[in-house]
């Protein structure tokens, strides 16, 4: 069963096309469906480009470099009630997103955080 959520994803993404892949693969594999995936890469990232357009992901381009910059460009895209954010080296699981999201049924909630786990 999947969940779907009015929830803009932006994934800023640069030079790291294996990590890319397996972010969106979790993200395919989950059970949450997100209102859009906005995925910003360097006009420079020719690999990730290839990669990107082998898939079925739609993506954006940024030309000045920075990660400030390429969430610049994913906010300006972006039309989900809620607006996430994550690295494209972050692999999701279905217990983040739930524990994530669930804060937003409380209309006082502005903004969720968490944890960062790094596995050996």
């Amino acid at each position: 069963m999947r969940f779907y959520y009015n929830c803009s994803l932006i994934i800023p993404t640069f030079k790291r096309v294996l990590d890319l892949h397996n972010c969106l693969k979790s993200i395919d594999n989950s059970n949450f469906e997100f209102k859009e995936i906005i995925i910003v890469v360097r006009d420079n990232d020719y690999d990730t480009i290839n990669f990107l357009k082998q898939t079925s992901h739609d993506f954006h381009l940024v030309s000045k470099p920075g990660q400030i910059e390429a969430i610049k460009v994913g906010l300006n895209k972006a039309s989900g009630e809620i607006v996430g954010f994550i690295d494209d080296d972050t692999e999701v699981n279905d217990e983040w997103l739930t524990s994530a999201m669930t804060h937003f049924k409380d209309p006082s909630v502005g903004a969720v955080g968490g944890r960062d786990f790094q596995p050996n």
